[in-house]
């Protein structure tokens, strides 16, 4: 993040980075689409994409603590209306999106991986009628823990699976179904399904844009520091340079709620690179073993 200036020594024609607290500047206030909170911006975009899918938003001012406070203009655009090209404002949660998304695949890896060495212990015991139902929900977690690591891979820029990103993200949204409520699925909602980004009163954050001193609009509200002139300080950007701004602290993204390989990223999950499973091995060499007492006797 770049320095912070007091909205006071930010001067006409200043890039600089300021910090205070979400203002709606007029009312009425909107309403986000996926949470109905209300915001003075919010936008719902997919997965791991940081490109809003469609947004809508409304000026509002960025105050500190002591009064002093910027006025970010935002351009008007109706809910429901798709994004295409680069806009004037910039909301940005993608760094907090991919730490939130490694923490809870982390969490699920862990989890999937105490079961599985669990199910391990039930098989090398080798007795009981549930062994069949063991193996096979170990065979369907060991998908599991491969999806988890794709997961926690994408959300941090890497590759586990596939040829890029592209493949991976893919691959991860044909294999989501082998999740479910208790083995990896919030993991994996977190990077297929809609999210939202709301910016509500209250709310922290920094911006970062050129300021120009511009006269007041008509109807926002006056009084103390800044507010007591006709003129306020104003961030109002461009395509090529937008105004950047930045939750600090509260601006945590909310879901939508329910209604390859190297070669080639398919739908089967790839074999781990560790060799064999020992209890595949012993499989087989029964299954060898039975054949062969069975030609004996014929």
């Amino acid at each position: 993040m770049s320095e912070v200036t007091r909205i006071a020594n930010v001067t006409d024609g200043t890039r600089a980075t300021v910090r205070g607290e979400v203002r709606a500047a007029r009312p009425p206030l909107l309403t986000s689409k996926l949470s109905e909170q209300p915001c003075v911006y919010w936008d719902i975009r997919q997965g791991m994409d940081g490109t809003p899918l469609e947004h809508e938003g409304m000026d509002f001012w960025v105050q500190e603590s002591g009064g002093d406070r910027v006025l970010v203009r935002v351009p008007a655009v109706s809910a429901g209306e798709a994004t295409s090209g680069p806009s004037s404002l910039d909301v940005d949660v993608r760094a907090d999106r991919q730490q939130q998304i490694v923490e809870a695949a982390s969490a699920d890896i862990q989890a999937v991986s105490k079961r599985i060495k669990e199910l391990k212990d039930i098989l090398r015991e080798g007795a009981g009628p549930n062994i069949s139902e063991a193996a096979k929900e170990r065979r369907r977690l060991a998908k599991v823990a491969t999806l988890l690591c794709a997961v926690k891979a994408h959300a941090r820029g890497k590759v586990h699976l596939g040829s890029s990103l592209k493949t991976q993200e893919a691959w991860i949204e044909r294999n989501a179904h082998l999740a479910d409520a208790e083995a990896g699925s919030r993991s994996v909602q977190l990077v297929t399904k809609r999210w939202e980004v709301v910016l509500a009163e209250g709310m922290e954050v920094s911006v970062t844009a050129t300021f120009h001193m511009q006269p007041m609009p008509e109807g926002y509200s006056g009084g103390g520091g800044y507010r007591d002139r006709p003129m306020c300080l104003t961030a109002a950007g461009d395509p090529s340079q937008p105004v950047h701004v930045l939750g600090v602290g509260a601006a945590a993204p909310q879901e939508e709620e329910p209604p390859t390989t190297k070669k080639r990223a398919d739908d089967v999950v790839p074999p781990t690179r560790t060799g064999m499973d020992p209890i595949l091995k012993w499989t087989i060499a029964l299954t060898g073993i039975a054949s062969a007492l069975a030609w004996l006797l014929r």
